[in-house]
């Protein structure tokens, strides 16, 4: 067992191997091109609303929530009702009418999502149809979702991600906002020069030096408040990173880097017990783990470790030193606590010596840390636990234009669950993305065209920024009521699908 030292070690250095990590996300390629074979469809419904449908509904399921089959059983799911699902940029963008209902390879209700954020300025898709989606799945299922909305180094682009996330907050509504979550891991800022041409030491010092991010925070939740969400939890998500302080102060504080201990002063002592602690922890890249003594490729005695649940095991051990920080800043022991993310992948490289060890990233692997993590009761070690714990992630996405393997699904097209015995192939009883979004047919429309003004898709300009206000909720849920569920699609949706499959529609 390492000592507490390590432990502490361990986390700072943990900090830093997040930047393979980063949660902000990557422009997604275009879309590969596809000639459609023929038009001769119903001449009510365009090709690109067909396409619309297949990608962002996909229920196989007779009680239309989606669940991917599988026969391999894992769980059962302890404490579900704090546990919760984060929801990746492909999963929000093509195929947010598959959100599980259920957890995968388990049969517990899934009681939470978490959303980084309500659409990106970069997607040109559909962003009206994917909150239809979403309202449509909390109001079926009960599920509560933490918001979030970025801070960075674009001003504009921050504006325009307020502005969604408060009209979805407006559409799903109070009950189901377990809380906003306002930037995050904006401890490593000071770190992304080199990957991005936006982030520069004058960020870094409007932010955190000149005072940016507290006026920022201040503002968004004077906003939220005045949207009738004043007695739902705020947050701001940090990382190991963060954990790095001293004798004087638990967290980190540095000149021209992140004063993350002063942050937190200043939000405990604003909003006292509304404020939640959230932070992110991944054994997974952890870069003090190493390979087993006399070997080349065997890591057994770090696997052991990491991927368990046990109070003896890395993420608890984690989750109680977070804990054991929060009270050394506010004297509280049952401090608000979240768990942003963590997760395993089943595939792919880290920064450390694990990238030599054959079954590190590797299915196996994923599927230990997803059991134990679905079976752990949610104790840690002398302390008070985390108060909810989110998984990441539902599917394998993209960082940074890579792959990420940490989905416990892995295509939107695809109805099996990751963790699934060689050969398994999913049986459907339906493909009707309608079942995703109303549980069945709708006889309200008979057109399957989708019309959207060009105010509800408009991304981040100048001139389109003057035009947005905070009605936005209102009108997207007028026309959240408006889009009608086709009923014309059985037999196009069956080939169509495969043309998506194939093409990558």
């Amino acid at each position: 067992m390492r000592s507490q030292q390590t432990a502490v070690s361990t986390e700072h250095t943990f900090g830093a191997a997040l930047l393979l990590k980063s949660r902000l996300r990557a422009k997604y390629a275009s879309k590969a091109a596809c000639s459609p074979v023929g038009q001769r469809w119903d001449s009510r419904i365009r090709a690109d609303s067909v396409d619309t449908q297949l990608r962002h509904g996909f229920a196989p399921s007779d009680s239309g929530h989606f669940a991917c089959q599988t026969d391999a059983a894992l769980g059962p799911v302890r404490n579900a009702t704090r546990k919760g699902l984060a929801v990746d940029d492909t999963t929000l963008r093509w195929c947010s009418g598959s959100i599980p209902a259920v957890w995968p390879n388990a049969d517990a209700p899934v009681a939470a999502l978490r959303l980084f954020k309500a659409w990106d300025p970069s997607w040109q898709d559909d962003r009206v149809l994917a909150w239809r989606n979403l309202k449509a799945y909390v109001d079926q299922t009960g599920a509560r979702v933490l918001m979030g909305t970025s801070i960075s180094c674009v001003s504009a682009d921050d504006d325009q991600s307020w502005e969604w996330t408060k009209g979805l907050m407006q559409v799903l509504g109070p009950d189901r906002i377990m809380g906003l979550a306002i930037g995050n891991e904006l401890e490593l800022l000071f770190t992304k020069f080199a990957f991005s041409d936006t982030v520069d030491q004058e960020c870094i010092d409007r932010l955190w030096e000149r005072g940016g991010l507290w006026e920022i925070f201040t503002r968004i939740v004077d906003d939220f408040d005045s949207l009738g969400f004043g007695s739902i939890p705020v947050t701001s998500v940090f990382g190991g990173l963060a954990l790095a302080g001293n004798s004087t102060h638990p967290f980190f504080e540095q000149v021209g880097k992140a004063r993350v201990n002063s942050f937190f002063q200043n939000a405990t002592a604003t909003f006292g017990d509304r404020y939640a602690f959230t932070w992110t922890t991944y054994p997974y890249f952890d870069p003090n783990e190493r390979l087993d003594e006399g070997t080349t490729d065997q890591c057994e005695f770090a696997r052991n470790r990491s991927l368990c649940f046990d109070n003896s095991c890395d993420a608890p051990k984690s989750m109680a030193y977070m804990r054991r920080k929060m009270t050394d800043l506010t004297g509280k022991s049952n401090t608000t606590f979240w768990i942003g993310e963590t997760g395993w992948s089943s595939s792919g490289s880290v920064q450390s010596e694990m990238k030599y060890c054959k079954n590190w990233a590797a299915p196996e692997s994923l599927e230990k840390y997803y059991d134990s993590f679905l079976q752990w009761d949610g104790s840690t070690p002398g302390v008070e636990p985390p108060d909810h714990v989110f998984y990441f992630t539902i599917r394998d996405s993209l960082n940074f234009g890579n792959a990420e393997q940490f989905g416990v699904i892995e295509q939107c097209h695809m109805g099996e669950c990751k963790l699934r015995s060689p050969g398994f192939n999913a049986t459907y009883t339906s493909t009707s993305s309608s079942a995703a979004v109303s549980g069945g047919p709708s006889s309200s429309s008979t057109s399957g065209t989708i019309e959207v003004s060009e105010d509800t898709t408009s991304t981040t300009t100048s001139a389109r920024m003057g035009s947005e206000t905070t009605s936005e909720g209102e009108e997207s849920e007028a026309e959240l009521t408006d889009l009608g569920i086709r009923n014309s699609l059985s037999l196009y949706s069956l080939l169509l699908s495969f043309l998506a499959v194939r093409c990558d529609w």
